[in-house]
Parts: C-alpha cells; sequence; structure tokens
C-alpha cells in the first residue's frame, strides 16, 4: 500500500506509523517551534534543554545573541583575572561548547569577539570564541533583559571584565555581578557562577521557554 500525505498547513506534523494490523495511523501535531528571529528581545527560548534570553537581533548578519537564563556551573575563574587565559573561557569553548553543538550543531555557532577592556578603561586585547561570557560593558548594555535573580540569592557571577590593568595589585580581580544586578570585584580564585553567551544564526528553530514570550526572569 502506497500512502501519499501532503501537508499544507503550516507549524503542523504529519506523522505516519503502521500498525500491527497492517493499517495506517496518520497523526497532525502541532508544531510549536519557531525561527529564533521571530522571538522578542528580552523573550525566552528553549535550545537544547537549556533556557536562554534573547538579548539581539541582527539583520545584517542574519544572527541573534542569546546568554543562558540560569547558571551553566560554579567555578574559580582562574589563576589571575586575565579572561583570555581563564578557566571559565576553556570551560566555554570546551565542554559547554559541545553542549551546544549537540543542540543546534556547530554550523549554526558564530564565532564573536570579547573586548578585554578593563572597568577602568584600560587594556584593549581582543579574543575570538564560540561561547564566551559577557563584559561588564554588555551587561550594562543589556541590563534591562538581565534583571535580578531574587531566587539565587548569594550567588554572584562572572562577567569577562578585569578591574584594571595598569595597578598589578588589582590583577587577580575580575567584575562579578551581585544577585542584585550590582558590579563588584571578586578575586579570581573564589567561586561565582557562570552564565555562557553565544551568537546563533537565527534560523534555527526554538520553542519557547516556560515563561514565554513576556520579558520577565
Amino acid at each position: 500500500m502506497k500512502i501519499n500525505v501532503i501537508n499544507n498547513i503550516p507549524k503542523v506534523r504529519v506523522i505516519c506509523n503502521e500498525n500491527n494490523d497492517g493499517s495506517y495511523t496518520i497523526t497532525l501535531k502541532e508544531d510549536k517551534r519557531f525561527y529564533l528571529l521571530e522571538a522578542q528581545l528580552g523573550s525566552i527560548v528553549k535550545i537544547g534543554n537549556r533556557e536562554y534570553i534573547v538579548l539581539e537581533h541582527s539583520e545584517e548578519t542574519k544572527t541573534t545573541a542569546v546568554i543562558t537564563k540560569d547558571f551553566s556551573t560554579t567555578m574559580k575563574f582562574g589563576r589571575s583575572g586575565d579572561y583570555m587565559t581563564s578557566d571559565v573561557r576553556k570551560y566555554c569553548n570546551s565542554e559547554f561548547y559541545n553542549e551546544l553543538i549537540d543542540a543546534v550543531g556547530a554550523e549554526n555557532i558564530v564565532k564573536h569577539n570579547v573586548k578585554l577592556i578593563a572597568d577602568d578603561g584600560t587594556g584593549g586585547d581582543t579574543c575570538c570564541d564560540n561561547v564566551s561570557i559577557i563584559t561588564a560593558e554588555y551587561y550594562r548594555y543589556h541590563r534591562i533583559f538581565l534583571e535580578a535573580f531574587l531566587e539565587t540569592y548569594g550567588h554572584c557571577w562572572w562577567t569577562a571584565t578585569g578591574v584594571t590593568y595598569s595597578d598589578k595589585n588589582y590583577i587577580r580581580n575580575v567584575c562579578s555581578i551581585t544577585p542584585c544586578g550590582v558590579l563588584e570585584q571578586t578575586d579570581c580564585e573564589n567561586c561565582c557562577e557562570v552564565r555562557p553567551f553565544c551568537i546563533l544564526k537565527s534560523s534555527i528553530l526554538v520553542t519557547y521557554g516556560r515563561r514565554g514570550d513576556k520579558n520577565e526572569l
């Protein structure tokens, strides 16, 4: 028996299963996925097994910048406040990157530059990552979408921004973000939370997270 099924209904998947008695069951199932480009800024989308906050769309490059809604791990920053050589950077571009590949495919992850300018304006190196953590400057720019995590009171999370490059007394210090959203200085040997940031192709399919398209965290 040959069955031809034509589906002209958008966002509906057709599933055809053969039964033990030789009959067929055709099921129409709503496809709740949508293109990442369609997500509102500040909304929460699910990619793989994680939820992400949509921060920025680029029509020019057809990409979307996202950050994990929840913390992915707790760890020390590294042996110094230099993001370039940090353990956090290694984690983002290895363990977390591999997880992201499983979710969207390497071809949908876009490399991006991280500007390593310290909080006092010194320095100016740039590194290129598949996955990173946001800088203090980028945090300020998107503060409206990164409200305080009241339910995680007592936990700070890392940024990629050092405090200064001009004073060796601060070489171990990194800018972190407190639960109430305030930037502070944290020694690199302390343990803080990590929220990976990445840029993805806007054409990938996603679903809304638990809080849908509301701009709430």
